[in-house]
């Protein structure tokens, strides 16, 4: 028998250090460092942009809030937060769910983190203790996830090669490859 399988492979060989996305972070570190917030923020929109559902920093919303933007930089972390599960069914969609969840539960931990410390430079409690709350709850499900994710990790068969596919990103491409399945296999 043979099958056909098609697998998406990311830019091999490419030094993360020169795309698009990294210059995009530079020049934005650099515009805020000259005092320019409006094309720092612009920086980091082009770059989320580009990076889709891979776009996990928080540091547009942090970005807006220091540029007096406090209701942007909300929706921003609700965006990151909104879209966690889509971006761990991305990375880590052919590990177990237990690992998952247990991914997801750190993502949101943090950006939960980094709501709170918006929330406090903007001088509001009451967000602040909330956003502090929720991190602190995702922390306890991340502690009870975490070692049934490592378990599964361990039983997993063929989750564990430390390959990982991106989907979305630029200059993704498919390859397909045919393997021959002799009987028994």
């Amino acid at each position: 028998m043979t099958v056909v399988l098609t697998v998406r492979i990311g830019r091999i060989g490419v030094n993360p250090m020169e795309t698009e996305e990294y210059g995009l972070d530079r020049r934005a570190s650099a515009l805020k460092k000259a005092g320019d917030w409006s094309g720092a923020i612009a920086a980091l929109h082009e770059r989320k942009a580009l990076m889709g559902v891979g776009w996990t920093d928080d540091k547009l919303a942090k970005y807006l809030q220091h540029a007096g933007r406090f209701d942007e930089a909300m929706a921003e972390i609700q965006w990151l937060l909104d879209n966690s599960q889509r971006y761990v069914e991305q990375l880590l969609g052919h590990r177990p769910a237990s690992v998952q969840q247990s991914s997801r539960a750190v993502h949101c931990m943090q950006v939960h983190r980094a709501a709170a410390l918006i929330c406090k430079r903007e001088g509001r409690a009451d967000l602040q203790a909330h956003h502090e709350h929720l991190a602190e709850r995702y922390g306890a499900i991340r502690a009870r996830l975490e070692p049934i994710a490592r378990e599964a990790m361990k039983g997993s068969s063929g989750g564990s090669s430390g390959q990982r596919f991106p989907i979305d990103n630029e200059g993704v491409r498919d390859e397909k490859a045919v393997f021959e399945m002799r009987s028994g296999e």
